[in-house]
């Protein structure tokens, strides 16, 4: 007798590839200014698959983190490998405003601002769990560098960073918020 049970079809997308299309939708749009049904359109899958793969809307939204985190590594890589505080604060905050205004369609940083106004928890506990980890590395980056109580500064440039994708969302020009990163980094820098 045969116990082996059939699960359902094997699905026929790449979980990783349709996080990383994910990620432009909410990112051009924020979490809440796309609804399910359009984005399985987008996506070319049926809401039972998409369900079955990631549970939920906000499961996909964690999956689009995730290939955001790919970019945003990529985009402060040299920020992390300066070789004093003071030069990783002006490359985070340069590589900041680069980032959140690089695309038209996609402006501002999809972690600070895609669930920010969102009514669903778990979209809010994703991106508040991927800003967290990116403080406590720049904590320990900064603490590594002898920076003046690094914790401080780390949610300091959380904070700041915020203001820049804000800015960048409202649609201000590149050079006003590369401008804007270059005055904050001033005054940090100067503060400590």
């Amino acid at each position: 007798m045969n116990t082996t049970k059939k699960v359902g079809r094997p699905r026929s997308f790449d979980q990783a590839a349709l996080g990383e299309r994910a990620k432009d939708l909410f990112w051009a749009r924020g979490f809440e200014g796309i609804g399910l049904a359009e984005l399985t359109q987008a996506l070319g899958v049926k809401p039972p698959s998409l369900y079955a793969a990631f549970g939920s809307k906000a499961g996909l939204f964690r999956a689009a983190l995730d290939a955001y985190r790919h970019d945003s590594a990529e985009a402060f890589a040299e920020a992390f490998t300066a070789a004093d505080w003071r030069t990783m604060v002006r490359r985070m905050l340069a590589s900041a405003a680069r980032m959140y205004t690089r695309h038209n369609d996609r402006r501002g940083c999809l972690v600070l601002d895609g669930a920010r106004d969102s009514a669903d928890q778990a979209a809010r506990d994703a991106a508040s769990e991927v800003r967290r980890r990116f403080a406590r590395s720049m904590a320990e980056r900064l603490t590594a560098l002898g920076a003046a109580e690094p914790e401080r500064l780390a949610e300091t440039l959380i904070i700041a960073m915020i203001g820049l994708s804000g800015g960048a969302r409202s649609g201000l020009p590149a050079e006003t918020i590369l401008a804007a990163a270059e005055q904050i980094a001033d005054g940090l820098v100067q503060d400590h």
